[in-house]
């Protein structure tokens, strides 16, 4: 009996071992049950290098950086895969390619290109602008590819000299950007492109601006309350007979100001339309002398006769310039 116990006992291992090697093998042949797979991750960063011709009538402005990927897909070229929001024209060299420390697969392009801005200029000379360098995947939608920013080596050079404006802040950040079409694919009604974007903060150069811009407007208006106060006293204007020279004078002064500041500073009546100009706020200083027109006014009429003969004393005086 012992010898058959054994034989059975034997036999009965030798059948559960086989139940057990063929179920293991069936769980091998067999996938496993998961979810959506998880988008490739791509870590992104940018170092700019040069920011130049802030072209306001334009409404553009060039740029050249470097921008970089680190991904654990050794086929990603983020230099074939990506475009540039709002370039005009673009050019990309030849990438950097090597690998990481931690084993991901780094490539690096340098790029130059001239980008579309909307410029905001309504508190000129006091202006803020926020330029944007923003880049997009252009093959894989969010659910293949996530762009991550690179916050610990993005950055710009700080010997970029940008005359009349102080570099002020950057950031970068990265979003899924939305589309409301199928593209023609007749799948989804929309998708979403993984955007990596850098903002650049600007600020003018105010005090230096704001005094060689306005220095002549100011002047003119100082001649022209002068003007004003010397009109409205009988006393003063026997005293000075060539009131009406002095007027001619001072208007050919503010025509001579307005045209250097408006050939000077490039505003013309096309930035209108190029950028948010505030219309009301620009030349806040000039209706000052009208202010004090009106001020005076009541001056004016106290005495007819006295007008009478200073208007015929600047038409004398008129017709001696001409």
């Amino acid at each position: 009996m012992d010898y058959k116990s054994q034989y059975y006992n034997i036999l009965s291992l030798i059948f559960l071992g086989c139940i057990f090697t063929s179920s293991a093998s069936y769980a091998q042949d067999v996938p496993p049950v998961t979810g959506d797979k998880a988008p490739e991750v791509a870590e992104v960063g940018i170092y700019v290098t040069n920011i130049f011709d802030l072209n306001f009538p334009g409404g553009y402005f060039k740029a050249a950086f470097w921008l970089w990927s680190k991904s654990k897909n050794k086929d990603y070229a983020i230099e074939k895969e990506i475009e540039v929001i709002g370039a005009r024209d673009i050019k990309i060299d030849n990438p950097v390619i090597m690998v990481t420390s931690d084993g991901r697969y780094y490539r690096s392009v340098k790029i130059t290109t001239t980008i579309n801005q909307n410029w905001d200029i309504r508190a000129y000379p006091f202006d803020v602008q926020h330029i944007k360098i923003a880049v997009e995947s252009t093959t894989s939608d969010v659910s293949l590819l996530k762009f991550v920013p690179d916050n610990k080596s993005s950055g710009y050079d700080p010997s970029i000299a940008l005359v009349g404006w102080v570099f002020t802040n950057m950031e970068v950040e990265t979003y899924p950007h939305a589309y409301k079409t199928d593209w023609g694919m007749g799948s989804v009604p929309e998708s979403a492109y993984s955007r990596f974007t850098t903002t650049i903060t600007l600020k003018r150069s105010s005090s230096r601006i704001f005094g060689t811009a306005f220095l002549g407007f100011f002047v003119a208006d100082v001649l022209t309350g002068t003007t004003l106060i010397v009109e409205s006293f009988a006393s003063t204007r026997r005293a000075i007979p060539f009131i009406g020279r002095l007027n001619m004078v001072v208007g050919a002064l503010f025509g001579a100001v307005g045209n250097k500041y408006l050939t000077t500073y490039h505003f013309h009546p096309g930035d209108l339309k190029a950028a948010k100009i505030d219309k009301p706020n620009f030349g806040r200083g000039l209706p000052i002398s009208a202010q004090r027109r009106s001020f005076l006014k009541p001056r004016w009429n106290h005495d007819r006769q006295e007008r009478t003969n200073l208007l015929k004393t600047q038409c004398s005086g008129s017709c001696c310039l001409s």
